[in-house]
């Protein structure tokens, strides 16, 4: 669904997700970043996002409307088999954000990054990610270098100037 146009009943916000989570087991991948839900700002409750990863052990790629990432610390540790996330943003308790990310994921997309979250998002070099999309950061040139050299495995940066 992404960039789709997408709506919900007035009242049903999220419904559809927790039906999702409940009675769906062999999900792999679920998108709907940049859909008019993230439009809407739909609210999506975290709870049904960690049901899902708890239900579907083969979940492997998620792209959701943005969340804070100290928020789906739990949902990141249900999806064991997370390989892919995007819909992600820093903005709460940057000591606690290195622990959070699934050590299989290799492929990241965040939202709304700034220069001063690189030594949060990656106080090492990670060299599980291959893939790294900041279409919608407002990182400049240098940061991207810097990245460059936090990520020794990336093979594709994702970026607009």
């Amino acid at each position: 669904m992404e960039e789709s146009s997408v709506s919900e009943k007035e009242n049903e916000d999220g419904k559809w997700l927790h039906e999702l989570a409940l009675n769906n087991k062999a999900l792999v991948t679920l998108n709907f970043f940049k859909t008019d839900l993230f439009l809407n700002k739909i609210k999506i409750n975290i709870e049904d996002l960690e049901l899902l990863a708890k239900n579907c052990p083969n979940l492997a790629s998620v792209k959701i409307t943005d969340c804070e990432i100290l928020d789906l610390k739990n949902f990141f540790r249900y999806a064991s088999s997370l390989e892919e996330f995007c819909g992600g943003f820093y903005n709460k308790d940057p000591e606690n954000y290195a622990s959070v990310l699934p050590a299989r994921l290799s492929r990241l997309g965040l939202v709304d990054i700034r220069k001063d979250d690189l030594p949060i998002m990656f106080p090492s070099p990670v060299a599980q990610l291959k893939m790294l999309d900041l279409r919608y950061s407002t990182l400049d040139m240098e940061d991207h270098c810097t990245l460059i050299r936090l990520c020794p495995n990336l093979e594709t940066l994702k970026v607009i100037f």
